[in-house]
C-alpha cells in the first residue's frame, strides 16, 4: 500500500511539473488579474495627512486564434479612495471613486516549456464615478494600457501570472493620468477543439 502510494505522489509530481504547457490554437483562455495599493503619509498637524487605497480586479477571456496569440475581452474594476486631513474641521475628508473598463485584450505567449513570457495591451471604454461629500459625478473616457511578465504552468490547463504594467486613461475636460504597478493572477486553458469533436460524433438515436 505505502509502494502503491509513492509510485501515484511521483507520477503526480512528474504530471504538474513536466506536462507541457498547452497555448495552441483553439484554446479558450480565462483568466483574471489584480493590484492592491496603499499609502500613507504626512500628519495631522501640518494638515498633510493623506491616506490613499486602490484595488483593481480585471477578468478577461480570449480565444487562441493561432498558436500563443489569444484575441478576446477584458473587463476591469477599480475602487480607489484619497483621505486627507482637514484641521479646520478636525476630521477626514474622503473621495471615493469608482471605474469601470470594458473593451478588448490581445495576449502573446512566448516559449515552449512550463515556464513562459507572455505580453498583453489593451484598449477600452472607461465610466468613472466619483462620490465627494455632499455630490456625485459620472466622466467616461479612454483608456488603453499593457503588461508584460512570466507565466507558470502548473499543468497543462492552469498558470499562475505575474507581470509588470503600464496604463494611460484621459477623461473629458481632465489630463490624461498613466499608472503603473505589478499584477499577480491566474489563466485557465479550456480545451474547446476536443469538446466539439466529441459533440460532432455523439452517436445518432432513432426518433419514436
Amino acid at each position: 500500500m505505502k509502494c502503491g502510494n509513492k509510485i501515484l505522489m511521483i507520477l503526480l509530481i512528474c504530471f504538474v511539473l513536466y506536462a507541457p504547457a498547452q497555448t495552441e490554437k483553439h484554446k479558450l483562455l480565462v483568466a483574471g488579474s489584480g493590484d492592491l495599493w496603499w499609502q500613507g503619509s504626512g500628519d495631522k498637524k501640518s494638515n498633510q495627512d493623506v491616506r490613499r487605497f486602490l484595488l483593481n480586479i480585471s477578468p478577461m477571456a480570449a480565444y487562441f486564434v493561432i498558436n500563443n496569440l489569444a484575441v478576446g475581452g477584458r473587463y476591469s474594476f477599480g475602487i480607489s479612495t484619497v483621505r486627507n486631513y482637514n484641521t479646520n474641521r478636525n476630521r477626514y475628508e474622503a473621495t471615493t471613486v469608482f471605474t469601470s473598463v470594458v473593451g478588448p485584450v490581445m495576449k502573446y505567449y512566448v516559449g515552449k516549456k512550463m515556464l513562459k513570457g507572455f505580453m498583453m495591451a489593451h484598449a477600452a471604454y472607461t465610466v468613472q464615478t466619483t462620490l465627494r461629500r455632499g455630490g456625485v459625478t459620472n466622466k467616461d473616457g479612454f483608456n488603453t494600457g499593457g503588461s508584460a511578465g512570466l507565466a507558470y504552468f502548473f499543468n497543462p490547463h492552469v498558470a499562475l501570472e505575474t507581470g509588470a504594467f503600464l496604463t494611460a486613461s484621459g477623461f473629458k475636460g481632465d489630463w490624461p493620468a498613466t499608472r503603473g504597478g505589478i499584477s499577480v493572477g491566474f489563466a485557465i486553458l479550456l480545451d474547446t477543439k476536443s469538446r466539439n469533436a466529441a459533440l460532432i460524433n455523439l452517436p445518432e438515436q432513432n426518433l419514436p
